[in-house]
């Protein structure tokens, strides 16, 4: 049986309580695994500006870091295996970014780190496109060294799912994070469209077993028959490499 989020938090009680906190945490760790189901209770939480709502935002988005193959203590900070460290913050509009305090934050976790391969950068995390847009602005007017990243709730679930749907792994996710522009958006949703071209269209079933049936006794000596077979095994071929295609969007975008 699936227990919504409403019901979880109806159970757990106040997440303003921290021993409360940690429990509602530890249930979301050891039981909450199907990105579906992230995706739903973040979209219940969109939908509900009260504080308990907001509270389990917070929670929830860094548990998304896990499903990208981050280290994650819910302490606001996603910790990749290749030593950087992304510094969460995510912005609602209620107030305006106050970009130099983060990057004050940002500059304060790089100086902990003990590697030469070891890095902080932040990432913004936003709520709509209007509030992205502002923020977008007042990053390229103020981080001069290229220290913050900006992507909307609704692209980072995007990401988690192409990451389970099409085995992209955790360099890829690193290139995206950590591609030139501060706002990650745009090559995502590129990247979104491109495999739902691919998904509308792939051939049927039907149409692949045609395409690997033998040729009939009437199809053998036509030619026009033989170049139908070809063209059709073009087209799921061009299909089945939409995973080679995002690797190489990926790339150029690098």
């Amino acid at each position: 049986m699936n227990i919504t989020l409403d019901q979880i938090l109806d159970l757990t009680g106040p997440l303003e309580e921290n021993n409360v906190r940690i429990k509602f945490r530890k249930f979301l760790k050891d039981n909450v695994r199907d990105i579906d189901q992230v995706q739903e209770m973040i979209t219940n939480c969109l939908a509900n500006s009260d504080e308990q709502h907001r509270l389990a935002l917070w929670d929830l988005i860094n548990l998304l870091g896990g499903y990208l193959s981050m280290k994650n203590d819910f302490d606001g900070i996603w910790k990749s295996p290749s030593g950087i460290k992304f510094v969460l913050e995510m912005e609602t509009g209620n107030e305006p970014l106050n970009v130099t305090e983060l990057l004050n934050h940002v500059n304060e976790r790089d100086a902990k780190t003990t590697l030469q391969s070891e890095s902080a950068l932040g990432l913004c995390l936003t709520l709509d496109g209007e509030i992205q847009k502002a923020i977008v602005e007042a990053i390229m007017s103020h981080d001069e060294n290229g220290q913050l990243r900006v992507i909307s709730v609704t692209a980072l679930i995007t990401l988690v799912q192409m990451v389970k749907e099409y085995d992209l792994n955790h360099e890829d996710v690193l290139l995206l994070l950590l591609s030139s522009g501060p706002t990650i958006d745009p090559l995502i949703e590129l990247m979104a469209r491109f495999i739902s071209k691919c998904k509308a269209d792939a051939p049927s079933l039907e149409e692949i077993a045609y395409m690997l049936a033998p040729l009939s006794d009437e199809e053998a000596g036509s030619e026009e028959a033989i170049q139908g077979r070809l063209d059709q095994g073009q087209y799921y071929a061009y299909d089945f490499g939409t995973l080679t295609t995002v690797k190489k969007i990926l790339k150029l975008w690098a």
